[in-house]
């Protein structure tokens, strides 16, 4: 239990270093799904443990990632195994899109969009501009 820390509230400043310093990422919601929290602990390569609900489930993780909603026993044996083996509860490699290729790919989908408006908004070539950083 003294090695739990429950932060409330934190500025983005500093979560870089706690996803980089944590032993394991835990969700244990009912409803929520998928978070850009899941993701970014992901993207940090930190083992995950995440309630069985079905939008966590689409995720795909190695199944033992998972543990069902409300029962703090299997939450607890979950966490605990992955702080033994963390590898086993880390997304693969190439899994899931970097953010840049999710910012390139979003950037692409409004650039298709845009263009192929009939009429175009004002502001047009600084919204381009703004689009192709």
């Amino acid at each position: 239990a003294d090695r739990i820390k429950f932060l409330g509230r934190i500025d983005r400043s500093v979560l870089a270093a706690l996803y980089e310093n944590c032993g394991v990422f835990v969700t244990s919601s009912h409803h929520e799904g998928p978070t850009n929290a899941i993701l970014e602990a992901i993207s940090f390569r930190r083992p995950v443990v995440v309630s069985a609900i079905a939008a966590n489930k689409e995720m795909a993780l190695p199944k033992q990632c998972y543990f069902k909603a409300g029962d703090a026993n299997a939450l607890a044996r979950q966490i605990d195994a992955a702080l033994d083996t963390p590898a086993d509860f880390t997304a693969r490699e190439g899994q899931f899109c970097t953010w840049r290729e999710v910012y390139e790919r979003t950037r692409d989908v409004y650039l298709n969009v845009f263009t192929a408006l009939p009429v175009r908004p004002a502001g047009e070539a600084a919204l381009i501009a703004l689009l192709m950083l």
